[in-house]
C-alpha cells in the first residue's frame, strides 16, 4: 500500500543532494572513477583522465540531469569540476556564460 501525496508527504520528502554531490555522482559514473577522486579543484583530463568522448558524454548527462543546454563553446570553457558547477548554476540562474562569478 502506497502513501498518498498529500501537500504534508512533499514537504517531509528530503531534500535533492548539493550541487556538488550530484556533479560528483555524475562524473564519477560517466569517467567510471570513484566521486571520491571528483574534487571540486580536480581538472576534468589532466587529474581525471576524460577522453574527448567522456567529455561529451559528461555534458549530454549533465544537460539530462539539470534538464539545461550547454553550448558546444561553453562546454569548452569547463576545465575543473568547479568550472562545471558554475557553468550549471549559471544556466538554472539562467544567466548565458559561466564565466559570471
Amino acid at each position: 500500500m502506497t502513501t498518498p501525496l498529500t501537500p504534508q508527504a512533499v514537504n517531509d520528502a528530503p531534500p535533492p543532494p548539493p550541487l556538488h554531490a550530484n556533479v560528483q555522482r555524475i562524473v564519477a559514473a560517466v569517467f567510471g572513477i570513484s566521486p571520491d577522486d571528483v574534487a571540486g579543484n580536480a581538472d576534468l583530463v589532466k587529474d581525471l583522465g576524460a577522453t574527448s568522448l567522456e567529455s561529451i558524454e559528461l555534458v549530454m548527462a549533465i544537460e539530462e540531469a539539470f534538464d539545461i543546454e550547454i553550448s558546444d563553446s561553453d562546454a569548452a570553457k569547463v576545465g575543473t569540476v568547479d568550472d562545471l558547477e558554475r557553468l550549471i548554476r549559471a544556466r538554472k540562474a539562467g544567466t548565458a556564460s559561466a564565466n559570471n562569478h
